[in-house]
C-alpha cells in the first residue's frame, strides 16, 4: 500500500509506508508531521490515536497497558499482572491468550466482560481465575497449580471504544522443583 491518497475532509496529503500514512501538509490541528494509521473503516489505531469521522479528523487518547514477566515453581500459582492506563475510552472485554509450549499456536483461553463476567475456553478452566476489577480497566489474572507445560507467553488484550484493541505479551517462566535426598553413611 504505496502511494499518496488525498484526504477530503481535511484536504490533506498523506503518504504511505508499509500500509502506514504520514502526512506531508496540512494535518489536522494538533497532529503535527508525525507517522499516523488511518483506518478506512473509521476505526483508530491504537498507537497514534488518530480517526476519521464525518467531520474531519478527531484525536484521541493512546492509551497504554503494563504487565509484567513472570517466574513461577511448578505446582505453585502465577499472577500475571495487566492494567490498562493513560485512556477515558470504554472498555468492551479483556481476552487474554497463550501460546506455550504445550500448544505453539496462539490461542484464546479466557475472556473478561463487563461486570466481572468471564468465559473459560480452550483448556484451563478452573486453572484461571480473575483477580482483577473490569471497571478500573485491571485484567490481571492467576494461574493455579502451574505446570512445565504452560511456560510461554501470555498476550492480555484490551477491546476499546472506538479506538480497538491494546495488548501486551507477559512471558511466564516455569521452574521444576529440585529433589534432594540426604542419605548417611555412619
Amino acid at each position: 500500500m504505496h502511494g499518496v491518497w488525498r484526504g477530503n475532509c481535511c484536504h490533506s496529503t498523506l503518504l504511505t509506508y508499509s500500509g502506514t500514512y504520514v502526512f506531508s501538509s496540512g494535518p489536522p490541528s494538533g497532529a503535527g508531521l508525525e507517522r499516523v494509521a488511518w483506518r478506512m473503516s473509521s476505526s483508530i489505531d491504537h498507537r497514534m490515536g488518530l480517526t476519521t469521522t464525518r467531520a474531519g479528523w478527531r484525536i484521541v487518547s493512546g492509551g497504554k497497558v503494563i504487565g509484567h514477566d513472570t517466574t513461577v515453581i511448578y505446582g505453585e500459582n502465577a499472577t500475571l499482572l495487566c492494567q490498562l492506563t493513560e485512556t477515558d475510552d470504554d472498555l468492551t472485554r479483556i481476552i487474554w491468550k497463550k501460546k506455550t509450549r504445550e500448544k505453539l499456536e496462539e490461542s484464546v483461553f479466557f475472556v473478561i466482560r463487563q461486570g466481572g463476567k468471564t468465559e473459560h475456553k480452550n483448556g484451563l478452566e478452573d486453572r484461571v481465575q480473575f483477580i482483577g476489577n473490569f471497571a478500573e480497566k485491571n485484567g490481571s489474572i492467576q494461574l493455579l497449580r502451574m505446570r512445565l507445560l504452560d511456560e510461554g507467553i501470555y498476550t492480555c488484550t484490551f477491546n476499546l471504544y472506538p479506538s480497538g484493541p491494546l495488548e501486551t505479551d507477559i512471558n511466564v517462566t516455569v521452574f521444576g522443583k529440585m529433589a534432594c535426598s540426604y542419605y548417611s553413611m555412619a
